[in-house]
């Protein structure tokens, strides 16, 4: 991958019609991040007005149901998997939280234990935030 100067001149030059790109770097955290993303993904619930009652952010946002990923690899192939022609689960996991109706809605940490703990009530989240700590109370 080019720096992002020289892709700059390249562009501002006319060398090249596309300036800007992004890829995953491994470093001191991405097991960690890793390991929150795995964590989030199996314990998020959403609240869907309609069927009253917590749905996996997988099934709220109608993507390939999760596994456990174990490296950067898996994490790649998981989040560029298409759900639809066009729309990877990247993308459907930009904004966590429409139910459909979209309205905001409450967003928990399920312990799996009877335990939850609210993350944002009337709201939504991100994908970054998949990649936080969500468990702590």
């Amino acid at each position: 991958m080019k720096s992002i100067d020289t892709e700059e001149e390249e562009y501002i030059a006319g060398k090249t019609d596309k300036f800007g790109s992004y890829r995953f770097i491994e470093g001191e955290y991405t097991q960690e991040r890793i390991k929150n993303f795995n964590d989030n993904m199996k314990h998020i619930k959403l609240w869907n007005y309609a069927e009253e009652k917590y749905k996996t952010i997988a099934e709220t946002e109608r993507i390939m149901e999760f596994t456990e990923v174990k490296n950067i690899n898996e994490l790649w192939e998981y989040l560029s998997h298409e759900k639809v022609e066009g729309v990877s689960n990247m993308v459907a996991l930009d904004t966590i939280g429409y139910d459909g109706t979209e309205q905001p809605t409450k967003i928990i940490y399920d312990y799996g234990n009877g335990e939850e703990k609210i993350l944002v009530e009337k709201d939504v989240i991100g994908i970054l935030d998949l990649f936080k700590d969500n468990s702590l109370k």
